[in-house]
């Protein structure tokens, strides 16, 4: 692919889609102005039909000071305040029955403000209270200052205010809401608009096949387009973030006075919506040129995109309807964006529900990216003469050996993101079954990836048996990685401690009472299904698409970094190693499925008999040394026999 190629379609994309009025309009304009211009509105409506009692009556449980009242007198000629004296049960009662909009209850220095918001012109009576009481606590402080050197800070503990709503008014947490889906459907409007301009604008202009009959590749083409439909729809979304946050920070006042008292903005939440817009971008991007590359015109593109119009328009409105961001939502493509921004407009934010979120999208990204990159490799459906062929299986043997590099990590990917899942959805069950999880959802996602592809299982996953003349330093080689790997784990843990406690805190959580269980999912099938992902797809791919170096490091590395923890990874990826080598060797995945039984076995049954052996707790460096002396022989012995 030519980047210089791909930086010139991409700066015709972006002129011919800026010199439309129309689109600058929905891409600059309206995501720049369309907050201020809700919030704006808000605040005409709140002003306009919020009015301030004549009197304004509040309830206390306690003996306000002469000081307090003579401040409130002189607070303002506007208002007229009346303090109502009152035990809490009877004060709780006449605020039930709206006799009050607000009372105060001291508890020592402490003092709780409640309230509701169920009238605007409770909230104005409301905010009038809470500015007197701050602002007396400020002059009390101020004025005990001037008499007595306290420092300010010990002197705040004596007086402080809490505010307590007793409801969950609807304007509350509507705001939110509503924030989150207009941010989701600019997103997708401008995306709607380029898609279609750089699809089916072109093929009812004709200027498609002049493109094509160009010097330039195909993949530089959909490159072009896909960056183009992303850069704008981001920039669209960055615009809109900027709009949103500018307008939450100046008129936070308004937005108190509707109730909603949640929106704290921090980095966290600042970072989560960056990175959800891009995300999200990447997805409406290739879901549309997707789609739209199937129309003829643009009546035709905008009636296939109405579905998935309405589609984005009831999913951005989800929150509004109560629905919060759980796990078993984590999965659902644009749900799981759309409640994110809700739930981080809302200061509720599940760590693990942003991972899985952030992960699914990407991988469904690539996966659009790549039918993408298929559609338009064929000439019938860009031109419209067999639309759908590309979907059809054909019948016959499979053809293909081995998933090319990228599928291979992208299978890696969805395992990892399904297993993290699983892993939470099923996290009450037993701990047998969430072991089993991940080696199933392995089999689970090559299986069904290799179908796709139509893989051939029986090439690719070659088992063979042994080779006699092999098996001893293929035992060798296992025992002297076996050694290598435990020292290794040895020495970085006297380096690094916290390494080691992590690791001890997540195995003592784990207790087996059932040996035959135990070796099941802890031995076998891990041994089997993760040798057919890491040696049988992820080694297979770079080996043939690169060379052995490439595979066997990046199959190593991955399964170090499958285990998620600094020990086993390390562990992982010494063994990985050892594990790609007797594969590519022997070519059958047999081998190491049986050295990786063998050693998953050794571990079980050391931890299930709570015995010491094979830990190279006194071993010293002529171990070691030893150790890396055989392997070298043992591969050298290997390397001969070839």
């Amino acid at each position: 692919m030519r980047i210089n190629v791909v930086l010139s379609l991409l700066k015709k994309e972006f002129l011919n889609i800026i010199r439309d009025r129309k689109s600058f309009i929905i891409m600059i304009l309206l995501p720049l102005l369309m907050f201020p211009f809700m919030i704006g509105i808000m605040s005409i409506i709140l002003t306009s039909f919020t009015k301030v009692d004549q009197v304004i009556k509040f309830g206390v449980n306690y003996e306000v000071t002469e000081d307090f009242k003579q401040f409130i007198d002189n607070y303002s000629d506007k208002y007229e305040v009346e303090i109502i004296y009152d035990t809490e049960s009877n004060l709780k009662e006449k605020f039930t029955n709206e006799e009050i909009g607000m009372y105060v209850i001291k508890d020592g220095n402490n003092y709780v403000l409640h309230y509701d918001e169920n009238s605007t012109t409770t909230i104005a009576n409301n905010t009038i209270i809470e500015s007197i009481y701050k602002e007396y606590r400020e002059q009390y402080l101020t004025n005990k200052l001037n008499e007595l050197s306290i420092d300010y800070e010990a002197l705040k503990s004596t007086f402080n205010i809490e505010f307590e709503q007793e409801s969950v008014t609807e304007m509350g947490s509507l705001i939110p809401s509503v924030i989150s889906m207009v941010l989701v459907m600019i997103i997708s409007s401008v995306c709607f608009s380029v898609a279609i301009d750089v699809t089916t604008s072109e093929k009812e202009k004709g200027t498609l096949e002049t493109l094509l009959s160009l010097p330039i590749k195909k993949s530089e083409l959909i490159t072009s387009k896909y960056i183009t439909v992303f850069l704008l729809s981001t920039m669209a979304g960055f615009l809109t973030y900027v709009s949103l946050f500018c307008t939450l920070f100046f008129a936070s006042n308004t937005l108190s006075k509707l109730g909603v008292m949640s929106l704290q903005i921090n980095f966290e939440i600042l970072i989560i919506y960056l990175v959800s817009i891009i995300l999200i971008s990447l997805l409406f991007s290739g879901l549309l040129l997707s789609v739209t590359i199937f129309s003829k015109n643009l009546k035709e593109a905008q009636n296939s995109l109405y579905p998935l119009e309405l589609f984005v328009t009831l999913v951005s409105m989800l929150p509004m309807f109560g629905i919060k961001a759980t796990m078993k939502l984590a999965l659902i493509p644009f749900v799981n964006i759309s409640l994110l921004f809700n739930s981080s407009l809302s200061s509720i934010v599940d760590p693990s529900f942003v991972l899985i979120a952030f992960l699914s999208t990407i991988v469904y990204s690539i996966l659009l990216i790549m039918i993408i990159s298929k559609l338009y490799n064929q000439e019938d459906v860009l031109f419209n003469s067999r639309a759908l062929s590309y979907i059809q299986f054909k019948n016959g043997k499979s053809k293909t050996i081995c998933f090319s590099p990228l599928t291979s990590l992208l299978i890696a990917l969805i395992v990892l993101v399904l297993s993290y899942y699983f892993s939470f959805m099923f996290i009450s069950l037993s701990q047998y079954f969430l072991l089993a999880i991940m080696p199933l959802t392995i089999l689970l996602v090559v299986l069904v990836a290799g179908l796709l592809v139509r893989l051939d299982f029986k090439e690719s996953f070659k088992i063979n048996g042994f080779k006699l003349n092999r098996l001893l330093t293929y035992i060798m080689i296992y025992v002297c990685t076996y050694i290598i790997g435990n020292y290794t784990l040895e020495l970085l843990t006297k380096l690094f401690p916290n390494m080691s406690q992590n690791y001890e805190i997540y195995a003592s959580a784990l207790s087996f009472d059932n040996l035959g269980l135990s070796i099941l999912v802890i031995a076998f099938l891990p041994a089997v299904f993760e040798e057919l992902l890491f040696r049988g797809v992820i080694f297979n791919s770079f080996n043939k698409r690169y060379n052995f170096t490439v595979g066997i490091i990046v199959s190593a590395l991955l399964f170090g970094v499958y285990h998620m923890n600094w020990i086993q990874g390390v562990y992982a990826f010494i063994f990985g190693l050892a594990l790609a080598y007797m594969y590519y060797r022997s070519n059958s995945i047999f081998v190491p499925i049986t050295f990786h039984f063998i050693n998953n076995l050794l571990a079980t049954l050391i931890s299930y008999f709570e015995i010491n052996i094979f830990i190279p707790a006194g071993f010293n460096y002529f171990f070691i040394i030893g150790g890396i002396i055989l392997l070298f022989l043992a591969i050298f012995v290997c390397e001969q026999k070839e």
